[in-house]
């Protein structure tokens, strides 16, 4: 009876904080169903759901290496596939996956540390705000979640059995989690030692095999690409350069401006490692160069790193979410259900400091060294909400065995445990409640950062949850050709927030690209006024100052812009078109040729040299570069003609006239191509 009672007991525990969770999480989708975000995927989600989209089409394996780490990606593909592309289900799913963690956590919080550890990370793992916020994104966090709290699962039983094969399953999960998150791999290291440990050989090869097992079809996939070999995915170069350049302080930080597209980081630090070595790298050289500058930063500066180090682990255990773009912890603020629960983080970070130093190692080997390999994860990259979500689970089983220190001292003989746990506390709140840039922390005297360039690091100011929620749907509209649709949006945030620049941006884009031009330029003006250091705002201004032939002022702008970002070849080619309309051809030139030679399919300034190049009698380099705009905008009748004219200068008449009958099919018409036929009529075939 007393076995049976046990039983009902610990069933009771696990039933009672899956049912917490999944209640709260069910409530929190149901309230979410009617946000923005719900079916407008932005930033992050919209690369995972075009990734999934591509594998729905049958596209794998792609062109080329993979971006983000693939698993959720092909899993979210796989789930389309079944049950449609409606996120709704997908959330469902994400849902009962955080159940999973949850009986997983308090499986494994009994299992090292009795009724307190069950208690208490089952009911972080249901209570945490962020980890249910997450569950209604199109993002791995879930997914990493569960795999992370399965292989601490798996690894404390092999630990315990000591058998060589159960080392396998541990390493297999570990693998699919790195797929999901990239940092998570790095944890491999600390479990290897744990297996070498328990075992030596016989139980870190079949980890290391199993691990590797997991990675190798991403990595066949990305050397099958791009012939280089990478791990998961591009841009693990940059995504430590952001999180220890010279700049970073607590938040990931590129010193550089990025365009607004989904995969802006990457594509953006590939571009800047071409123009800075002047030669065409690769990607995954370009991502390897970023890399290698933030070890020699770390090298030339290893005080430094050594404290940015420890800032990093503070903020582990902080109650407080770093983020980027998207902030979790606004969200549930602003949730009437997320709203009312308590900041379970505040005890639970300090509780864990307790459990992992007071806990004897023979116990939690394996689960101690795959927390603190997911710790070392993030301090070689950074501290952010959704890498460190994953983690919380395993925080509050170690809370569980902070409480079990603290009864166990205060059981114990003497009071001097006790005290001693207690001065250990008072210190761990002290530096906590502080926050991780406190100055009386020793660490922090050590990360000096000078100051960035002007303009070079943008800030992102924080806005209401409400406007915030109207502009990802008008940027939603936008990614979608919806024009109309984006064009109201953006009017509607900035009516609101007449200083939120990303929608006055949009919105002057956007009255260009209709051909409102005076409208467009006071908006431009406005978000100038507002940031000064918002270069797509100045590159709107200047686009419109040249349509209303204010050559002067549109240099100006131009030339702010290109100096706020000395890296956007579009900049580059919009300052040439005000050098060229003020006679200043040969600086325009040398600014067009500059632009191509890093964006070669940018075919404004394409066009343009293939119309000076042209104009100076070289037909050759005219043709190349009016081949290349024309191919980009075939229903230009000036281009098209310019190019048939190159050609019948360089002797193809023959290929002219193909340009002209297509022309004329498609019911353009002239004096370009009037010029071209009458140049045809008077040559001779050969």
């Amino acid at each position: 009876m007393r076995r049976v009672s046990s039983w009902l007991s610990r069933q009771a525990t696990v039933l009672f904080c899956c049912l917490l969770g999944a209640i709260l999480r069910l409530l929190w989708l149901r309230e979410a169903e009617t946000e923005a975000f719900f079916y407008a995927h932005v930033q992050d989600s919209a690369v995972y759901h075009e990734f999934a989209q591509r594998v729905l089409a049958g596209e794998l394996p792609l062109d080329e290496a993979f971006v983000v780490p693939p698993l959720y990606g092909l899993l979210l593909g796989g789930a389309y596939a079944t049950i449609g592309v409606d996120p709704g289900p997908i959330y469902l799913l994400q849902i009962g996956l955080s159940v999973v963690t949850i009986a997983l956590a308090v499986r494994l919080g009994r299992s090292l540390f009795g009724r307190s550890g069950a208690m208490v990370a089952g009911l972080t793992a249901a209570l945490h705000p962020v980890s249910i916020v997450y569950d209604v994104r199109l993002l791995g966090v879930s997914l990493a979640t569960v795999l992370l709290l399965t292989t601490a699962t798996l690894a404390h039983r092999a630990w315990r059995s000591g058998r060589s094969v159960d080392w396998c399953l541990p390493g297999l999960t570990l693998g699919c989690a790195g797929m999901v998150q990239g940092h998570l791999l790095l944890a491999t290291i600390p479990l290897a030692v744990a297996a070498v440990w328990r075992g030596r050989l016989r139980c870190f090869l079949p980890l290391i095999l199993a691990v590797g097992l997991a990675v190798a079809p991403s990595v066949w996939h990305n050397h099958r690409a791009s012939g280089e070999v990478t791990v998961g995915a591009l841009g693990g170069g940059i995504t430590a350069y952001r999180g220890n350049n010279p700049y970073m302080q607590t938040a990931p930080v590129q010193p550089f401006r990025l365009p607004a597209a989904s995969d802006e980081v990457l594509n953006k630090a590939a571009l800047i490692a071409r123009i800075e070595t002047e030669v065409d790298l690769t990607d995954a050289q370009a991502d390897r160069y970023w890399l290698v500058r933030a070890l020699k930063h770390a090298i030339e500066s290893p005080k430094r790193a050594a404290g940015l180090a420890m800032r990093k682990v503070t903020q582990v255990f902080d109650h407080r979410d770093q983020t980027v773009g998207f902030d979790p912890e606004v969200v549930a603020q602003s949730s009437a259900t997320l709203r009312w629960i308590p900041p379970i983080l505040v005890p639970v970070g300090l509780l864990a400091i307790l459990g992992l130093v007071g806990t004897r190692r023979a116990r939690d080997g394996a689960v101690f060294a795959l927390t603190g390999g997911t710790i070392l994860g993030m301090v070689a990259v950074f501290v952010i909400a959704p890498y460190r979500t994953p983690l919380v689970p395993l925080l509050g089983v170690y809370a569980g065995g902070g409480i079990a220190v603290l009864v166990r001292s205060l059981r114990s003989r003497g009071r001097s445990s006790f005290v001693g746990w207690c001065i250990v506390s008072a210190g761990a709140i002290g530096v906590l409640s502080a926050g991780p840039t406190a100055p009386f922390l020793p660490w922090n005297a050590w990360v000096d950062s000078p100051s960035p360039p002007e303009c070079a690091i943008e800030v992102q100011v924080p806005t209401k949850a409400s406007v915030e929620s109207r502009f990802h749907m008008g940027v939603f509209a936008l990614n979608h050709g919806r024009l109309k649709d984006a064009e109201e949006a953006m009017w509607s945030v900035l009516k609101e927030e007449a200083s939120h620049t990303a929608a006055g941006v949009n919105l002057s884009g956007l009255l260009l690209q209709r051909g409102a031009t005076r409208e467009a330029e006071q908006i431009a003006k406005m978000m100038v006024e507002v940031d000064a250091c918002d270069d797509k705002a100045w590159s709107n201004l200047a686009t419109a100052q040249l349509r209303s032939r204010e050559f002067a002022s549109a240099r100006m702008s131009a030339s702010k812009a290109t100096s706020i970002d000395p890296y956007n070849p579009g900049y580059w080619s919009l300052l040439g078109e005000a050098e060229l309309a003020l006679g200043q051809s040969r600086e325009a030139q040398s600014l067009f040729e500059r632009t191509v030679r890093w964006a070669p399919e940018f075919w404004q300034a394409r066009a343009r040299l293939g119309r000076m190049y042209f104009s100076a009698g070289r037909y050759e380099e005219a043709s190349k570069h009016l081949q290349v705009a024309v191919k980009a905008q075939p229903g230009r009748e000036e281009l098209v003609g310019l190019l048939g004219l190159a050609e019948v200068a360089l002797g193809n008449p023959d290929g002219a006239r193909s340009l002209l009958r297509a022309a004329v099919k498609s019911g353009q018409r002239g004096p370009t191509l009037t010029a071209l036929a009458r140049a045809l009529a008077s040559a001779k075939s050969p």
